[in-house]
């Protein structure tokens, strides 16, 4: 009798360990699964910065107004290279600025030079 309880003592045992192990293989399948998700995240938010053409005419010095209406100019430009959207970028800010009326560099030279 007593021999029977301690084999049902190890088969609980056994089966708590069993048990344990796969609580950790879950979990650590879950920790995997988790790191692949921010990493695929991570990687989906650089690609779209290193898209996007704001960060850099914000470097150049436009203000973001401006920098978020040559984004939206350059919106379709999905498949061309980064390089190509902000200088198609920088080509419509010029044409917005000069068709708005001011004045540009050489022609407020020009007009105070004389």
């Amino acid at each position: 009798m007593e021999q029977k309880r301690e084999e049902a003592r190890e088969r609980a045992e056994a089966a708590r360990v069993a048990r344990a192990a796969d609580a950790a293989a879950v979990r650590a399948a879950k920790a995997e699964a988790a790191a692949a998700a921010r990493a695929k995240a991570r990687a989906e938010i650089e690609q779209v910065d290193q898209r996007n053409v704001i960060p850099w005419l914000l470097e150049l010095g436009f203000r973001i107004e401006q920098a978020r209406r040559a984004a939206e100019y350059c919106a379709d430009m999905i498949e061309t290279p980064l390089e190509q959207r902000v200088r198609a970028a920088l080509a419509y800010l010029h044409r917005a600025r000069a068709s708005s009326g001011r004045e540009t560099g050489a022609a407020t030279h020009a007009a105070y030079s004389t």
